[in-house]
């Protein structure tokens, strides 16, 4: 029976301004979106005898129905392309679940793109961001494999350079957190950022060490004050900034050298999982 196996990167969001909100409930945010491999889900998926999307997954926090994104993302292939769906869909988590590192999102995003090299490319990319867009906003970003200033409701995304290596240090908990509460519960107003997205993009290039924004975080650290507690923690063993990853409640840290985040990953008493880019 044919099959693909496939990488589904995490991300890390290094900048998250929310700008405005739609009609529709939908907001609008501007945001760097960063892929990280060092972090990543492994997808496979096999032919099956019968009609039917099934998966399996070794995480027991992850639906295996159709509320799965990768089943979501699946179906619309189906449907797009007329082919009937007859799949077996391995998932092996690394990404936190529901950790605010886009792993849902790049589980589906890699569906399309894995499906669509099993069966020769019937889709184009633009006509699968097309389909995933309608699934989550954060899907379109995961089919550019770069970082990408990310704009809209997730579906305006520019590719861009980062000049510098860096640095990251990831502190995932437990317990997981929706995006809809962190951007439900966010803070009044819009466009809090001192500074734009492109703004922090260019002190980052340049080596001016910024510090990352998330506009997200403060309902986050409020609800839950470890949060806070795990980004000063990672402040004091050398980070020269130190965040929630998007909705949370994943928090990261950047160093400014390999050997300062070495020391920070051997100093720090809870799991963590070192990253560079």
């Amino acid at each position: 029976m044919p099959s693909i196996t496939v990488s589904c990167p995490g991300k890390v969001n290094l900048f998250l301004d929310v700008i405005g909100k739609r009609d529709d409930g939908y907001h609008l945010i501007e945001s760097l979106f960063l892929p990280i491999k060092d972090i990543a889900d492994s997808l496979k998926i096999s032919e099956a005898n019968a009609p039917g999307i099934t998966i399996s997954c070794n995480h027991p926090a992850v639906p295996l129905d159709s509320k799965n994104l990768i089943h979501k993302a699946a179906q619309a292939f189906a449907e797009k392309t007329l082919i009937t769906p007859k799949w077996k869909i391995d998932l092996v988590k690394n990404i936190p679940v529901a950790g605010g590192m886009g792993g849902g999102s790049s589980n589906a995003a890699s569906t399309f793109m894995a499906l669509n090299e099993l069966y020769d490319q019937p889709l184009n990319k633009t006509e699968m961001q097309e389909l995933a867009i309608k699934i989550g906003a954060d899907l379109p970003f995961f089919f550019e494999k770069s970082p990408a200033i990310v704009k809209g409701i997730g579906e305006k995304i520019a590719s861009c350079r980062v000049e510098e290596k860096l640095f990251m240090l990831f502190v995932p908990f437990q317990f997981p957190v929706a995006a809809f509460w962190a951007y439900k519960n966010r803070q009044d107003g819009f466009s809090h950022s001192s500074i734009t997205c492109e703004e922090y993009l260019s002190l980052l290039n340049n080596e001016k060490f910024p510090q990352t924004y998330n506009d997200l975080a403060k309902p986050l650290i409020e609800k839950f004050p470890l949060l806070k507690q795990a980004c000063d923690k990672l402040l004091k063993l050398g980070a020269y900034s130190s965040n929630v990853s998007g909705s949370g409640p994943t928090c990261f840290a950047l160093f400014k050298d390999q050997e300062s985040l070495k020391q920070a990953h051997n100093k720090l008493k809870r799991q963590s999982i070192m990253a560079t880019f």
